[in-house]
């Protein structure tokens, strides 16, 4: 390579750096505590948002790690495949959000609303959600061990195929859910509502009364 080439390959290059900066500055600058915020990819570790109208942000692939959200409207918000460990989000307000694919070990939920929300392959290992409303949820394929869901309200939820083992689901509500292939082993079920669920064979549907385990007629089924 001579000298020219080398000059117009470092020209190159810092064009390259320039644009890039370019974008990543004005990524940044849309990234603002407001309703439709986009901060796909940004690192917003530890960020205090508490209270905030964030409904229709886009957090994907964001990092909100230890982030404190609570009581934030977040109705409709975008956190597929965001980093959400240890995030705080007590009482906020979840209704349709995607945590598709989000990592969200040790997450807080006490208290917060998340009707129709997804949790598709999310990891919600350790997760405490005690007295929160998470009806109609898609937790397909999550991986929810240990997690602690004291009287938390499920009802019509979809579990196909989650991790639950070890979970704390004392006077939880799973009326009307679907377990096919959940794994509920070593799970705390005392008080626990199956009435109307479909259980882990993906076949028996759970008669009243169905606490703490699913009875079929005739038969209670455990796993």
């Amino acid at each position: 390579m001579n000298i020219r080439q080398a000059k117009q390959q470092a020209a190159s290059i810092t064009i390259a750096l320039i644009g890039s900066f370019a974008l990543s500055s004005t990524a940044l600058a849309e990234c603002q505590k407001e309703v439709g915020a986009k901060c796909s990819g940004a690192n917003l570790a530890k960020v205090d948002w508490r209270g905030a109208n964030l409904d229709g942000a886009d957090f994907q692939n964001a990092d909100l790690t230890s982030a404190n959200l609570a009581g934030a409207s977040l109705r409709g918000a975008n956190f597929k495949g965001a980093k959400l460990v240890t995030i705080k989000l007590e009482r906020s307000d979840l209704t349709s959000a995607n945590f598709d694919g989000a990592d969200m070990q040790w997450a807080a939920f006490s208290e917060a609303v998340a009707i129709g929300a997804s949790f598709q392959k999310a990891n919600l290992s350790n997760a405490s959600m005690p007295e929160a409303d998470f009806s109609n949820v898609v937790f397909v394929c999550a991986i929810m061990k240990s997690i602690s869901m004291h009287n938390t309200d499920l009802e019509g939820a979809n579990l196909n195929g989650a991790d639950l083992e070890l979970a704390f689901l004392q006077s939880a509500n799973f009326k009307n859910t679907d377990l096919t292939n959940a794994n509920l082993k070593r799970a705390t079920l005392f008080g626990t509502h199956f009435k109307g669920a479909k259980w882990v064979d993906g076949t028996s549907i759970c008669q009243p009364p169905s606490i703490r385990s699913c009875q079929t007629g005739k038969e209670t089924r455990k796993q």
